[in-house]
């Protein structure tokens, strides 16, 4: 049997909303944290975990504070990815030697560079789900909705995209048109490093998280490195735990109940395949550090919980009153989003004098292309390889564009 899933984990609450509901959405308007709210955020937006979701939350955070945050000289990415994050591959910051109060986007982690653009009490936040939902979603999204090469093809040509479409599945199992079960019973003997975007085919949320997947095998390095991510994000929340992770990012940023509220967004959907056990020790085996990583994130995430005032119970709690919060909201959406959109900053982003990192640069935006390379970000269609290909004049223009 197969069932039909969202492609986040995000659930948006469908059903009609009570007079209890409006009841709970009003007393949630009166109840003013009693903190002062965090100004300096780096949420790290890793594929496929309900990041988009949480991003987009955060960035109504950020506007209603009035904060500044980072730009993508490219469309998704910002910093080189998918190499290790760079600080001179960002947009957006002042001449004056300010830095950024918030970063929301697709990166691959690095805190040491990361540092040199963000102020140093910033909150590292980011998000790890379930290793087998996270593929299956992965394996659909980048590879399994496209019938032919020739989509693929045609999705990479629009616009400035660098996502690559369809590897590196297409190439380790030599085209389009072959199923996840075929991947897990092969990714043993077809998994290679050598080429474009492998590491989206194993372990790929440790990768987004900046470790060097290849190169940690044994069990004592999963667990040094395991404990390293740890140690450098001050909440990791789990998919699986959609509204408890909403809530415990409202208690450590200091936000109000309705900074939480995001309205419906249409999602697309796909059939979810069912596992044999044998599949599922497969798949487990070969990327048993997202495996570790996310039991980690799961253990100290619901350390957290019960450490907060009342506990898990006090937890539920808030999360009842957020799906009430939610579904009245649903209904009421302009009211919903006047009152979460109310700034609480008197400072302007606007009135920086921001400049472009790379201006006219045409070194920078070569070595953007270059890092890519270095790290298998390469491409045999879409705008990566338009670009190798432009002559000198148009590269000149792209890079005033950036």
């Amino acid at each position: 049997m197969k069932l039909v899933v969202p492609f986040i984990a995000c659930l948006q609450l469908k059903a009609q909303s009570s007079p209890n509901d409006r009841r709970v959405a009003l007393q949630l308007l009166d109840e003013k944290a009693e903190c002062e709210p965090k100004r300096h955020i780096m949420f790290h937006k890793k594929h496929k975990s309900a990041s988009s979701t949480l991003a987009a939350i955060l960035k109504d955070w950020s506007r209603k504070q009035r904060l500044l945050m980072a730009k993508t000289p490219v469309p998704a990415f910002i910093g080189g990815y998918p190499a290790p994050f760079d600080a001179s591959l960002v947009q957006g910051l002042p001449p004056n030697g300010t830095k950024f109060d918030i970063i929301l986007h697709h990166l691959r982690f690095k805190q040491e560079s990361l540092s040199e653009v963000l102020n140093d009490d910033t909150i590292y936040l980011t998000s790890m789900r379930n290793p087998m939902s996270h593929f299956v979603s992965t394996f659909e999204f980048f590879y399994g909705r496209f019938s032919t090469l020739e989509k693929m093809e045609s999705k990479s040509n629009k616009g400035q995209s660098l996502t690559c479409w369809g590897h590196p599945f297409v190439d380790f199992l030599g085209g389009s048109g072959h199923s996840i079960h075929e991947y897990i019973d092969k990714a043993q003997d077809i998994y290679n490093t050598n080429t474009p975007w492998h590491f989206r085919g194993k372990n790929f949320q440790a990768y987004e998280l900046g470790l060097n997947t290849d190169e940690i095998s044994t069990k004592r390095q999963r667990h040094s490195a395991v404990d390293n991510i740890k140690n450098q994000f001050d909440l990791i929340m789990v998919t699986e735990y959609y509204w408890e992770s909403l809530i415990m990012m409202k208690d450590l940023l200091c936000m109000d109940w309705y900074d939480l509220y995001i309205d419906a967004r249409t999602v697309g959907s796909y059939e979810k395949p069912t596992f044999s056990d044998e599949e599922k020790k497969k798949f487990s085996d070969f990327n048993r550090l997202d495996e570790d990583l996310y039991q980690m994130s799961n253990r100290t995430f619901w350390e957290k919980a019960t450490e907060r005032p009342g506990g898990i119970s006090q937890l539920n709690t808030d999360v009842q009153n957020l799906k009430a919060l939610y579904r009245y909201c649903d209904e009421n959406v302009q009211f919903c989003k006047q009152i979460k959109n109310t700034k609480i900053s008197k400072l302007n982003a606007n009135e920086f004098e921001t400049e472009s990192t790379f201006g006219d640069n045409l070194d920078k935006v070569n070595h953007l292309f270059k890092s890519m390379k270095e790290y298998n970000g390469d491409c045999p269609y879409g705008f990566y390889q338009q670009y190798q290909t432009m002559p000198d004049e148009s590269k000149q223009q792209l890079a005033s564009m950036m």
